[in-house]
Parts: C-alpha cells; sequence; structure tokens
C-alpha cells in the first residue's frame, strides 16, 4: 500500500494504521489528519 500511495505522501505509520483499522474493522477515527477520511473513514468533528 505504501508503494502505491507514495506521491499522496502518506506515511508510514498511517498506512498501517489503515491495514490494521481495516483488518480490525474499525471504520472511525478520532484524528484531526485528513488522510483518514480520504481512505474512507469516518472522522468526527
Amino acid at each position: 500500500m505504501l508503494r502505491n500511495t507514495s506521491r499522496r505522501r502518506l506515511s508510514l505509520v498511517d498506512c498501517s494504521s489503515f491495514q490494521v483499522m481495516r483488518r480490525l474493522a474499525v471504520s472511525e477515527a478520532f484524528t484531526f489528519d485528513k488522510h483518514f477520511s480520504g481512505q474512507g473513514f469516518r472522522v468526527p468533528g
């Protein structure tokens, strides 16, 4: 995933978080990082 998204400037931590959240079926993230909503996660606020 990191190689496929390198032009979007996603960090290794972001990509790891996305993968873990998808695996655990987590759909909402409490964050100010716009990348999470861009990956389809609900971000409160």
